[in-house]
């Protein structure tokens, strides 16, 4: 089962979805473009200003049977492939779902020095759980609980 939700520029589309449709033979898929207003800093939400069009790709369900019966299949393999084409490509995963970075993969895709400022800025250290280990998921559980 895999349960993810990408966003990319338009320019990457077609190299996901072949990716998807031959690497991950989940269907159907949602597909809805997005157009990127925003300009300026951001920590969690869509790329660069210049990539005014992306395309939000969510992939939830089944591996089909052709998948799971490949030698030396894993999930968390088959995510992790998810999550460095959706870097190369210049996307982000939502982050709901579970994610496989390394700490240092997540700093290179979200802004982490904003997010920790802010953190500090409204007193949340200490208090709250940090997004990496509460999204991020090692030996199969996500790090920070059910909070």
């Amino acid at each position: 089962m895999m349960t993810q939700d990408v966003c990319i520029p338009l320019r990457g589309a077609r190299e996901l979805l072949k990716f998807c449709h031959l690497y991950l033979d989940i269907r159907p898929l949602w597909i809805c473009p997005i157009r990127n207003f925003r300009t300026g800093p951001k920590i969690f939400s869509l790329g660069a200003d210049e990539d005014k069009v992306h395309i939000n790709v969510g992939i939830y369900g089944e591996y089909q049977p052709g998948v799971t019966s490949r030698p030396g299949f894993n999930s968390r393999d088959y995510n992790r492939a998810l999550e460095k084409l959706v870097h190369k490509l210049g996307g982000h995963k939502a982050l709901y779902a579970h994610s496989y970075y390394s700490r240092e993969e997540f700093a290179q895709s979200y802004d982490m020095v904003r997010y920790n400022l802010l953190r500090e800025k409204y007193h949340a250290v200490g208090r709250f759980v940090d997004v990496y280990d509460k999204v991020c998921v090692l030996g199969g559980e996500p790090q920070g609980g059910s909070e």
